[in-house]
């Protein structure tokens, strides 16, 4: 019986290796290949074509669903990631499963399971009942998005409304958050923070700034894939190479 292909596609060299542990344990036998990031693996879908496709969301350059978006043939997707605010959109992509990190051998296996179902399964039959679980089974670990943040300040608390915040920057073990008035400091790491803000309205464009893309007034340019970035307030900030593509879909109509 001829082995399915397997590509795992994660920038961190530890995730790809607990998957690829999984499948080495799995009793049926895979044919795996490992990629380290969006463009590497694009050029390995384009020549192994592989069945199976266990997929990084947040990569540096192309991330996951660009990635995703760009396979022409039909593959079994999973996408594997940190946060829970990627799985509409992952389905959107008609993903087959969602793993969110971190996650157990039995959820693993769950998930291989499925995929294993779906491969056997007769042209022409969907997985809209998987789907439909899977979607559950993330909405019952669904994160709130917060509306508001509790800001503690000689012996009173205050909330600052989180439209109200045009950026957030890392300042050692705080964040500091600012508003047309003020600014506050936050006992909380940027990436924390990231996945309670809403969809769609924060974007990190460096490890150490988040911004309100409603306070967004302009954005050029630069040299080696960064940019500039100008806020409403005349506050100007420079975005890493990292967030590059993501900041450049913004400036595309």
């Amino acid at each position: 019986m001829k082995k399915l292909k397997v590509l795992v596609v994660d920038d961190e060299e530890l995730a790809r290796e607990r998957i690829i542990t999984f499948l080495n344990e799995a009793p049926q036998n895979y044919e795996i290949i490992e990629s380290p990031n969006g463009k590497d693996a694009f050029k390995k879908i384009t020549s192994e074509k592989p069945e199976i496709i266990f997929l990084d969301i947040q990569m540096p350059g192309l991330d996951g669903i660009s990635l995703a978006e760009k396979i022409d043939y039909s593959a079994e997707i999973i996408f594997v990631t940190a946060y829970d605010k990627y799985a509409i959109k992952a389905f959107e992509m008609n993903a087959l499963d969602y793993l969110l990190k971190p996650f157990d051998k039995e959820r693993f296996y769950k998930t291989l399971k499925r995929v294993n179902e779906n491969l056997s399964k007769k042209e022409g039959e969907n997985l809209s009942n998987d789907l439909i679980n899977v979607l559950n089974q993330i909405k019952e670990n669904k994160t709130e998005f917060i509306e508001r943040i509790p800001i503690k300040s000689k012996g009173r608390i205050f909330f600052i409304n989180v439209d109200d915040i045009i950026f957030i920057e890392t300042a050692g073990n705080y964040v500091k958050i600012k508003t047309e008035e003020d600014s506050h400091l936050l006992r909380e790491t940027l990436s924390n923070l990231e996945n309670k803000l809403p969809l769609n309205k924060f974007i990190r464009i460096h490890r150490t700034y988040l911004i309100n893309l409603s306070f967004l007034k302009e954005i050029k340019p630069t040299f080696n894939n960064q940019f500039k970035i100008i806020l409403n307030d005349g506050s100007k900030l420079t975005s890493s190479k990292t967030y590059y593509e993501e900041l450049k879909k913004i400036t595309e109509l």
